[in-house]
């Protein structure tokens, strides 16, 4: 598969294949924006379409908070009215080689909200200090060489040198796209797209938080504190609830069809028996009594028939 992005000149739907993906801007430049009738297009076509947020291409460095709670908002709306759904993975820019403001970054996921998982657009540097700061993975890599120069995890003295920025989820190629108008990017994580695997209940986010605390609160008993704290172990045993939730919630499920199918035969019981009551009401009715007959579910007549 392919991976493209682009602003004011869209390709159409047939210079995509099926299978590919398209990242799409938000932005306040409505000409910079899709209509919702091309990402419908695109969708019909059998291509993946997300989106990219940037109004200006330093706004993620140069404001704070609170804009980055308005630009989330803004874009949270956007990205709903055009066929987004919840999960998916939504991208905000920091094009520029100047440092992220983390607290810009924050707000943006706020403004977003959970219904969106948010995603940086920016240089390598960038894309660690929103990884340490915030624990927000899987961004996409920015292709402009004189300030997205390509991390490489420090194993020497030196910490900046060739290679890729091994948590990103996308690389933006720097060579020529072959779909004009268009940036081409590879794709390092399939997860680029966000909403991976069934959707996390609330039930499991909990659990899954007593699970992590109660390991770190046992290593730290047996007086280990230092990193990694056992992960391999912690993250098996998350995984191993997450698999009992999704067992008890198909096993819930089922008991919940089979009550359903008991309910069904008891109303078709009751319709059986009301009928009846009112068969032998009319009966009863029928009865002469000279006067008008009334029946209750005690079995009384009134008035009582002559004896």
């Amino acid at each position: 598969m392919a991976v493209y992005d682009a602003s004011w000149q869209r390709p159409p739907p047939s210079k995509l294949k099926p299978g590919d993906g398209i990242i799409l801007y938000v932005s306040r430049t409505a000409s910079k924006c899709p209509t919702i009738a091309e990402c419908d297009a695109y969708r019909a076509r059998g291509v993946t379409v997300r989106f990219v947020f940037e109004d200006s291409a330093d706004q993620a460095a140069t404001a704070g908070y609170a804009a980055g709670k308005t630009d989330g908002a803004f874009t949270l709306a956007q990205v709903k009215a055009k066929g987004g759904q919840a999960g998916d993975a939504v991208y905000f820019a920091c094009d520029t080689y100047a440092t992220i403001n983390i607290d810009y970054a924050r707000g943006f996921g706020d403004g977003l909200t959970t219904f969106f998982e948010p995603r940086l657009y920016a240089g390598d540097r960038n894309l660690e200090l929103v990884r340490t700061h915030l624990g927000m993975t899987l961004g996409w890599q920015a292709s402009a060489a004189s300030w997205s120069d390509h991390w490489h995890y420090p194993t020497t003295a030196e910490m900046w040198s060739l290679g890729t920025y091994p948590y990103a989820s996308l690389y933006q190629s720097p060579g020529a796209s072959p779909i004009p108008g268009t940036d081409l990017n590879i794709v390092n994580n399939p997860a680029w797209t966000g909403g991976n695997g069934d959707p996390v209940t609330q039930d499991e986010i909990d659990q899954i938080a007593a699970a992590a605390a109660y390991a770190v609160w046992h290593t730290k008993m047996q007086g280990s504190l230092t990193a990694p704290y056992q992960a391999d172990v912690l993250l098996t045993d998350i995984r191993g609830i997450v698999a009992t939730c999704r067992d008890s919630s198909a096993s819930a499920a089922q008991h919940s069809a089979d009550a359903d199918n008991q309910t069904t035969g008891l109303g078709a019981r009751l319709d059986a028996i009301e009928a009846s009551l009112t068969a032998l009401a009319a009966a009863v009715a029928a009865i002469p009594t000279g006067g008008t007959t009334t029946f209750n579910m005690a079995g009384t007549l009134t008035p009582q028939p002559a004896p």
